[in-house]
């Protein structure tokens, strides 16, 4: 992850998952999407903060969503359609739809189309498997591979929240206010 989306430990305030979850919903939910678009959204931002990829959550996106919702530029409740699909690709009108939503609907028209469902899950089973039981290279401790620091970051931060800048806290602790949905808590650290 990029430096910059790194919140120094001095400017951290961290946020229990299910506050944020639950403060998302209620934002989005004031921004006119219906709960089965909302889930995708705060489900993507919340994971992707969850992950440690902050360039993708909260801190980055939020505020730019609410503007765009406001000035129109992004709608809720689009009514997307596919335009053109073929058994590997598909091309969406997402009738101005914001795209983390639209984004898990069409990842799931993306495995099917090229192997079995089934068979893909255990290929992936045996190449984790294999990957976390290799040999560390010379001066390593340990093998690592696509989704395990993410899964390490997702231990700690249900554990113990997910860090937030002070700054961001006080955007979402105005925009709370402003739309009258729940605070972020903090988690007693």
């Amino acid at each position: 992850m990029l430096e910059r989306f790194k919140v120094p430990a001095q400017d951290q305030v961290r946020v229990p998952h299910e506050s944020l979850h639950r403060t998302l919903s209620a934002i989005f939910a004031k921004m006119g999407e219906p709960p089965h678009n909302v889930d995708a959204a705060v489900d993507t931002l919340v994971t992707a903060d969850l992950w440690g990829v902050e360039s993708h959550g909260v801190s980055n996106m939020v505020k730019v969503y609410v503007e765009r919702y406001g000035d129109g530029r992004i709608k809720a409740d689009p009514q997307w359609r596919v335009l053109r699909e073929t058994p590997a690709t598909a091309v969406i009108d997402a009738d101005r739809g914001l795209a983390v939503i639209l984004g898990r609907t069409a990842m799931n028209l993306d495995v099917a189309a090229f192997t079995d469902l089934d068979r893909f899950k255990d290929n992936m089973d045996g190449v984790l498997k294999a990957l976390r039981e290799a040999e560390p290279a010379p001066g390593h401790d340990r093998v690592f591979y696509a989704g395990l620091s993410e899964y390490e970051h997702e231990q700690d931060r249900r554990a113990n929240g997910i860090p937030l800048h002070s700054e961001v806290i006080e955007y979402f602790d105005h925009l709370a206010a402003e739309l009258q949905v729940p605070r972020l808590e903090r988690t007693t650290q």
